[in-house]
C-alpha cells in the first residue's frame, strides 16, 4: 500500500481543510455538524468526494489520472538575434 503525502483535504463549500502528512494521515477539526462532504485532491490524482456521517476514521483510495498537456516548443541559438539580422 502506498501513502500519498500533501493531499488537500477540504470541507466541500468551505475554506476549512488540511493536508495529509508523509504517511497519508490527516486530522481535521471543525465546528461544523455532521454530515458533510470532504474533498480530497492532489496533483496527478482524480479528485474524490466522500460524505462523512460519523467520527470514525476513513480510508480513501485515490485513482491516478493522466492529463495530457499542450506541446511546448523551445528554440535557442548561440548567436545574438541582432547579429543574425
Amino acid at each position: 500500500m502506498n501513502f500519498i503525502s500533501a493531499v488537500s483535504v477540504t470541507i466541500k463549500g468551505s475554506t476549512e481543510g488540511t493536508f495529509t502528512n508523509s504517511k497519508g494521515f490527516f486530522k481535521l477539526t471543525t465546528s461544523r455538524t455532521l454530515p458533510f462532504t470532504l474533498v480530497f485532491s492532489s496533483i496527478g490524482f482524480e479528485t474524490k468526494e466522500v460524505e462523512i456521517a460519523n467520527t470514525k476514521p476513513v480510508e480513501i483510495t485515490l485513482i491516478p489520472s493522466a492529463t495530457l498537456g499542450e506541446e511546448v516548443v523551445v528554440a535557442a541559438t548561440r548567436t545574438a538575434t541582432r547579429v543574425m539580422e
